[in-house]
Formats: structure tokens, sequence, C-alpha cells
């Protein structure tokens, strides 16, 4: 659009700061890729942009040094004879055709970031970072290796692959497209409650933001979705890092029940004060349980991480992936939890207390509901195979964290909290938290005095 065109030549601008639907100002943005390069570029629709932030790359191409840049419309016969090697390492990659007899505008976005090489770092004023080749595969591989969470959370995106050129085949990467070598989609979300659309998941924060943006600050709709997220992930086998030749391995499918919604307590209190209405604070979280494919059952998460849409580098100490409107530190790599009273901090804490807590219940009920349907199911939703996946705050972790389970506790203890267990009593019957005996009362009494 327009305005990407523009955000996108603001370095550091932070230009999705303030648009409460746009995940971007999250993270660090654009800003990012001049840890790679020093001469980004891209095609887009007619134009290829070439950005040039120490104003000596491009020479006497640049206006003057106050313009950084410069902006090329590559469907005329100038624009493409006149910056014909600037264009040649597009042509022919994902369906963009630059060099040909008629230019035809590009319907996507395809981005270029020439490597620093080794001598750059020492004239470069933007990072003294140097990547090769094989430091680069390392980081998508990395990327690949943790695909299936980046999707989970999205708003928009529903797939994520990796394409590769025969570096040691020069031809054969001018005439033919590049070969896919990972990939990574979302083949399906099932509505857990019926008649639900697919689209609530994604839309239900849209929703919120256009009711604030249209002044409706006092209604404050209950938007809420639940879904099974199906991804399935694929790669080949490489012979060589630039030889994007090999088999397909066995394609890896995985289950996600993802539980988002807005909060209707202390999170939309905090969304409505002051503070809240600068940072344009939305009061959404939400978790996702990984579900056996096969068994339906529930299987904790080894590493569950929190995400602001994205996962974050920041642990935490549940068994379950945590997703939220957070207040990020000032690295954008972790959620502000600094114990000195300010907004960003207790905007934090009333997310995990809101609408997470109430989603992280939400998603155990929902679970237990399709699980019904499924032979053997009384097995599953026994009181002790549910504990394991209740969230128990961890000796060692900040505390922070200790807010999500001391709330969720009050919820399950609801006289109208949700039955979430099955028992055989009575030829077989729901019954919640207050109604279960509990043998071993060891872990969930220490959540109770704390509650």
């Amino acid at each position: 659009s327009k305005d990407d065109f523009s955000n996108i030549l603001r370095l550091g601008g932070a230009t999705k700061q303030g648009k409460e639907d746009a995940i971007g100002q999250f993270g660090l943005g654009f800003s990012s890729v001049y840890n790679l390069t020093d001469v980004p570029s891209f095609v887009s629709d007619r134009y290829l942009v070439i950005l040039d932030p120490h104003v000596h790359n491009l020479g006497n191409k640049l206006v003057d040094d106050y313009n950084p840049g410069m902006t090329i419309d590559i469907v005329t016969e100038q624009g493409v004879q006149s910056f014909r090697d600037q264009l040649a390492p597009y042509d022919n990659i994902m369906g963009c055709r630059v060099l040909g007899e008629s230019v035809e505008p590009y319907a996507n976005t395809l981005f270029r970031f020439p490597l620093r090489n080794k001598q750059a770092p020492v004239r470069s004023k933007i990072s003294d970072l140097s990547p090769d080749a094989e430091e680069v595969h390392k980081m998508l591989m990395e990327l690949c290796s943790d695909a299936d969470n980046y999707l989970l959370f999205l708003q928009n995106v529903k797939e994520l692959s990796v394409y590769m050129c025969d570096a040691g085949n020069a031809q054969l990467c001018a005439e033919e497209s590049p070969t896919c070598i990972f990939s990574c989609q979302v083949t399906d979300t099932a509505p857990v409650v019926q008649d639900q659309q697919e689209s609530a998941r994604r839309d239900a924060m849209k929703h919120w933001s256009a009711e604030r943006k249209e002044g409706q600050r006092h209604v404050f709709t209950e938007h809420t979705a639940q879904c099974l997220l199906t991804l399935e992930t694929k790669k080949r086998r490489l012979m060589a890092i630039a030889t994007p030749h090999g088999e397909w391995e066995a394609t890896r499918t995985s289950q996600w029940l993802v539980c988002s919604g807005t909060g209707q307590g202390d999170a939309i209190k905090e969304a409505e004060s002051v503070d809240g209405k600068r940072e344009c604070a939305v009061p959404w979280g939400g978790v996702a349980m990984k579900v056996d494919p096969e068994t339906r059952a529930l299987r904790p998460v080894e590493d569950g991480k929190v995400f602001c849409f994205l996962p974050l580098p920041q642990p935490q100490v549940f068994p379950v992936h945590i997703n939220g409107f957070f207040a990020v530190a000032s690295n954008r790599r972790d959620i502000e939890h600094a114990n000195d009273g300010g907004f960003k901090t207790k905007w934090n804490m009333s997310l995990l207390q809101d609408p997470i807590a109430t989603c992280y219940l939400q998603a155990l009920h929902c679970w237990t509901r399709f699980a019904e349907t499924d032979e053997g199911f009384s097995e599953l939703l026994c009181p002790d195979r549910l504990m394991p996946f209740l969230p128990s705050p961890a000796a060692k972790c900040d505390i922070l964290w200790q807010y999500l389970p001391e709330a969720f506790v009050q919820l399950l203890l609801k006289a109208d909290a949700p039955k979430l267990f099955w028992l055989p009593t009575n030829g077989g019957e729901w019954c919640n938290a207050c109604s279960v005996f509990w043998v071993d009362a060891t872990q969930f009494d220490k959540h109770v005095q704390r509650a």
C-alpha cells in the first residue's frame, strides 16, 4: 500500500505504534534487516525501491543526502534499461518478471538483502555483523524448526515456506524458479463451538478495535473464539547447504487447541484508563494447547512460550503457549515486568489475570466438549489426567507469572465454573472442581491457599 511504501523508508520510525490491529508494533520492524545488509531493496507493483542509509552505495544516482534511497518505475522502458543490473537478481524469482520484453506490475512484494561483506563492517555505521551464506542457512533452519509456533496466533498469515536457488548452477537458477525446501501451513481451523466461523478467530480482535475506533467504548462486546488448528510441516533432505535437491521427508502434522478472547474485568478498566488509551492497549489474550492428532489427548508443551502474536525469547513456566497484547520491553525480546508500579507492568498483570486466565479455563472446557465424542473419553477426562495442564507456578519463576495460576484457580473454584471432570459415579456425570475429591491434593491445595 502507499502507507507501507512511506513507512518502510522511516528507519526506526515505529510506524505501527498506536495501530490496535497491527502486530508490527511489537517487533523491531524493517530495521532488523540491517543486521544482514546495508542496501536492502524490494520490488512491488511497478516499482523497484533501493535503500541506502549510508548515501554512498548508489553514488550519483541519489538526488541528495537527505533522500537515502530511490524509487524506479520498472514498467517504463527507461527504468528497465537504466537499472538492468539491479533488476537481474529479481527476474524469474517467485513469479517476478522484470527483464522481459513487456514488464507488468508485480502483484506481490519481493525483498532482496545482499549480505554485508567482510570489508563493509569497517565502514558501516549501522552494524558490524557480516553474516555469510552458512550463517544465513543456519538462521533459516532455526526458523523452520519453530515454524509451527509462528502460525499459531497470527491474524492473517497461514503459510511459511523457504525456497532455495541452486547456487552451484547459475544457468539453472536463471532459467528455473527456486525450489521449495520447507513448508509449514495451516490446513484446517475447525471450530470447536458449533456454527462458529473460522474467521472468528482471525477477526475477533479486529471487531473489538473497530468498536473502539467508532467510539463505542461503553459496548465492550465479548469476542472469543476457539478452534482446533491443524498444521502440516514438510522439508527436504538437503545434500548440501546450497543444493536444494533431495527427497521430501514424511509430512509432520500437529494440532493445537487455540482459545483467544477479550477481557471483561481488570483488563477492560486498564484499557480504558488514561494510560491505556495513550498506549492503545487492547484487552486481548489467549492460549494454545497441544493435542495429539490421533488420540485427541492433550500433550504438555515442554517449552511453553510467551507470544505477542509471534513468540518471544522470554521463557515461561506453563505447559501451554500464552499470547497477549502485552506491553513489551524496549528490546522487544521480553514483556515488561519491572516491579515499578508503572502502567506497562500493571497492564501485563491484568492480561494474565483476565483474558488469559479465562481463555485457559475455556480451552480446557472446549477440549472436554470435543473429546467427549471420542471412544474412551472418560479416561482422558478423569481429574488426574487434567492436573498436568493446570497452570502451576514454578518456585524460581518471575513474580509476574504468579498472577495467572492465582486467577485461574479463583475462576476454577466458582460455583458456576465449567464442569471439566467426568466421573463414573451415578452412571457417569460431569463435575466442576468443587465437586471433585482430590486424593493427592498437595498441588491443588497450594493453589487454593494462594487464591
